[in-house]
């Protein structure tokens, strides 16, 4: 039945296993010594120190893995499909994560994504604060420079009612050391008909990902 405990349970159970008799041994030493059992203190609080120390590197490990499990994570946050109207013209249909769908007519070949991101330290990410972000622009792209240069399709998704939480931040971030850092970060995909993609957001930024098999030819062919 061991299976179906979850890591962390077992983890915990294990660390007040090595915790709870280090800390009795350590009281029992100091009673001893107190009346003046030196030899039997001395072996107590040797054990009990040893225990303690285990529970502590046990604690530290712990720790560490939890933080290595946040800041590596990926949550999805839009996804993207596509339609092609004429040749280097497609329909984008963009659906934030808890927002409306929002539909886009985009001239290029490629697609670009680009938002703004809010990282937090490891001890702000330890207690469960995710990276924020703001959806900024989404653009069409030409592989061609000379076209890129002469014309390109690029539409804002931000709101400006709302405050910009990263603007806020960069002025106050001395006053709050657990904020690490806010930066932009973009991704870009060649469109396809009937192309879909995934975006989401880690630590890193930005990853968009294929979602059909249109879209996984596209990115073969792209490579």
């Amino acid at each position: 039945m061991i299976e179906h405990f979850r890591p962390e349970l077992i983890a915990i159970a294990v660390l007040l296993a090595l915790a709870a008799p280090g800390c009795a041994l350590l009281l029992l030493a100091a009673g001893r010594l107190l009346g003046g059992r030196f030899l039997r203190a001395g072996l107590e609080l040797g054990t009990g120190a040893l225990l303690l120390a285990g529970a502590a590197i046990l604690a530290l490990l712990g720790a560490n893995s939890l933080i290595y499990q946040r800041l590596t994570a990926e949550r999805p946050i839009a996804s993207i499909a596509f339609r092609q109207l004429s040749a280097q013209q497609f329909e984008a249909r963009l659906q934030p994560d808890g927002a409306p769908e929002r539909t886009f007519v985009l001239d290029g070949d490629e697609w670009q994504l680009d938002a703004r991101v809010v990282k937090w330290r490891a001890p702000a990410a330890l207690l469960g604060l995710e990276p924020r972000y703001r959806l900024e622009r989404l653009a069409g792209r030409h592989r061609d420079l000379s076209r890129e240069r002469g014309a390109r399709t690029v539409y804002g998704l931000g709101d400006a009612r709302w405050p910009d939480l990263a603007e806020l931040l960069d002025r106050t971030q001395r006053f709050l050391p657990w904020v690490d850092a806010y930066y932009g970060s973009s991704t870009y995909l060649p469109m396809a008909d009937g192309a879909e993609f995934r975006v989401h957001l880690g630590q890193s930024g930005l990853v968009a990902r294929p979602a059909n098999v249109p879209a996984e030819q596209a990115v073969t062919e792209w490579n």
